[in-house]
């Protein structure tokens, strides 16, 4: 039987503390880059706020290893001060589907 599968994309390490994280993968050796996190208001008329996950990676030569963590609302103090915020947008009819979606996604990887 044939074998579709030839190798492995990457692999997500899903931790509680992303800072803490990133400097233990930093000491063995990796560069990692400041980790990313969609920000966005939670209302209309709102500020930014980041949620969902926030994620950076370590690189192997064909691969990496994803380091993502779960943002939950006022818990944002937990995200490394070099965190980059990623704007988005949504019209304001779809707005609280798309964080109510996004929230119960993150919600999953624990």
């Amino acid at each position: 039987m044939p074998h579709d599968t030839t190798r492995l994309h990457h692999v997500g390490h899903i931790v509680e503390d992303l800072a803490e994280a990133s400097a233990l993968y930093g000491r063995l050796g990796f560069v990692v880059p400041p980790p990313s996190c969609p920000a966005m208001p939670r209302s209309e008329g709102g500020a930014p706020e980041p949620f969902g996950a926030a994620n950076t990676h370590a690189d192997f030569p064909d691969s990496f290893l994803e380091l993502a963590t779960r943002v939950k609302a006022g818990d944002t103090a937990r995200l490394p001060a070099d965190t980059r915020l990623v704007p988005l947008e949504a019209p304001a009819e779809v707005l609280p589907l798309l964080v109510e979606r996004i929230g119960e996604t993150s919600a999953n990887s624990r």
